[in-house]
């Protein structure tokens, strides 16, 4: 049986000037905000942490938002390994342990 044929979705695949429907609508004055997933300086890193010491990382982290540190989970493990790489290098761990609670108020506060 031959008869209409229905539109074929792709006969504008290759015209010479795009239809306003084929035009992606994006706003002008809107900037897309880029995560760390899409930051070349960031690389992802798996691990395997015990489940009760995730859920107690996560409490903690929730609780340091209450209170106005904004920091999540990657930001807090990225901190505690340059302070590890820090006391490695030989600097006293007891002060800077002090100094690094202290960057991380002033760092991650809410302002």
């Amino acid at each position: 049986m031959k008869g209409k044929s229905k539109p074929n979705p792709f006969d504008n695949l290759f015209a010479d000037e795009p239809t306003e429907k084929s035009l992606p609508s994006t706003p002008d004055t809107t900037e897309r905000v880029k995560g760390k997933k899409s930051n070349k300086n960031y690389v992802a890193s798996m691990t395997y942490l015990p489940k009760q010491l995730r859920l107690d990382v996560q409490q903690q982290i929730l609780d340091l938002q209450r209170n106005g540190i904004d920091i999540d989970f990657s930001e807090l493990v990225a901190e505690l390994l340059l302070l590890y790489l820090d006391i490695q290098k030989g600097n006293s761990s007891d002060s800077r342990i002090a100094e690094f609670l202290d960057s991380l108020q002033s760092r991650y506060s809410e302002s």
